[in-house]
């Protein structure tokens, strides 16, 4: 495997060309460039000497056409071939009826230029050594073969905002999938995920979930894991069989009846607030937490941590999973369901505001179908409401660019209405 043991000083150069159109703020033309400049280091293997530039380079060694956000920054970059485009945003978008008429709109963005390369533009990436990516070839040796060509996704601003990279066979089958840490925090999060797919090997876990094809230190000391593609079909609209996995597998190592403020999970809630020392009201909320909840019983076992329509689907009639590094082996039972349900409300474009109520009667529905206490709907919304809060914070004292507008307005709101 390609792993780099000399760290080099040496930055990438800064690109040649500004990834944004002059109706664009200063600010966001910055965040455009560094997007960039951030992305050809990811691809070099963070070593000076690649660049990603825009336009048909003559001398670059991969070429992607860019999809930008709203603020010209870069968020997928996908191979130029049209026969590709459309399988490697079904990698990152799904296969939805809405999702497939994108490549068209993407491609009449391209050709009409103008404003539209604001959302739109073919980049190069060039190489002053002529040597290819360390991307590349590090999925060259992990696999096995060189007829593949890469998309990527960048960060979108949450707190588990890391590069994922897909290669896609020149048929337009998904090869692998590659997660990449750029900092300690993302690069922690792909090695708890590496070692949970480790531990799974030896478990008799009721789930499929992603082979791992390599993981571990791939250039300096940047995480790196790829998965063999693992393709979910969607879930039914009730998502029953997801709730009833998340249960089975919070049954997992159960720790039953322990009291809030005893249990594992609550303390190392506590430290995690604690250690971010933002000044803030969190510590308010725990203690009306406490106050409330903190002599009551709950069951406390595995939790995947991100459960929701996007990391769950089926594969061959069973629920398969993704995304396993924020798993947990102590947290309350029924968090994930709440949790799914949270991001479910909250995905809808129509929905601003996640409100408390519907939300506890949605999840108090759950409960009851799998036979669990409905009474805990309102406090396991509050904690999984409080982890997303924790994860947006600490990705912020992190350096990532992350933006809450609606888990900390949800948690205000839910203990306004239970609690106070």
């Amino acid at each position: 495997m390609p792993i780099s043991s000399n760290k080099s000083t040496g930055q990438a150069a800064k690109p040649t060309s500004v990834f944004a159109d002059s109706n664009l703020q200063e600010t966001d033309q910055t965040k455009s460039i560094s997007a960039l400049a951030n992305t050809a280091m990811v691809l070099g293997g963070y070593e000076a000497g690649f660049d990603l530039v825009k336009g048909n380079a003559p001398d670059a060694i991969e070429q992607f056409t860019v999809i930008s956000s709203r603020n010209g920054t870069p968020r997928l970059l996908l191979p130029r071939s049209a026969a590709m485009m459309q399988p490697a945003l079904s990698c990152f978008l799904g296969t939805s009826p809405m999702m497939k008429l994108a490549q068209p709109i993407f491609g009449f963005c391209i050709r009409l230029g103008g404003p539209f390369s604001r959302f739109t533009s073919d980049v190069s990436l060039t190489s002053q050594s002529g040597r290819s990516s360390a991307l590349r070839v590090l999925i060259e040796n992990v696999l096995g073969r060189k007829d593949f060509q890469m998309a990527l996704r960048m960060s979108f601003g949450r707190p588990n905002g890391k590069t994922v990279a897909v290669a896609i066979s020149e048929a337009g089958e998904p090869l692998c999938y590659v997660k990449l840490g750029s900092e300690p925090m993302t690069s922690a999060l792909v090695a708890h995920e590496s070692e949970t797919l480790e531990q799974f090997k030896e478990s008799d876990i009721q789930l499929i979930v992603p082979q791992a094809l390599y993981s571990g230190c791939w250039v300096h000391d940047h995480q790196a894991l790829i998965t063999a593609p693992l393709q979910l079909e969607r879930l039914s609209r009730d998502a029953h069989l997801a709730h009833e996995a998340a249960d089975a597998l919070a049954t997992q190592n159960l720790q039953p009846n322990c009291t809030l403020l005893s249990s594992e999970y609550w303390q190392r809630t506590k430290q995690r607030v604690q250690a971010q020392q933002n000044g803030d009201e969190l510590p308010n909320t725990l203690a009306e937490i406490e106050r409330c909840w903190g002599s009551r019983e709950f069951d406390f076992g595995v939790s995947h941590g991100d459960w929701s329509r996007a990391n769950v689907g089926m594969s061959m009639g069973r629920v398969a999973a993704i995304d396993w590094e924020r798993r947990v082996e102590y947290a309350p039972r029924g968090i994930d369901i709440a949790h799914f349900s949270i991001l479910e409300i909250s995905s809808r474009r129509f929905f601003k505001t996640l409100h408390v109520d519907q939300l506890a009667a949605k999840v108090r529905h759950i409960l009851k179908a799998l036979g669990l206490p409905e009474e805990n709907a309102e406090p396991l919304i509050l904690f999984a409401l409080l982890e997303m809060v924790i994860r947006f914070r600490s990705a912020k004292t992190a350096g990532l660019n992350t933006t809450d507008s609606k888990f900390a307005p949800a948690l205000n709101a839910g203990i306004d209405k239970w609690i106070r």
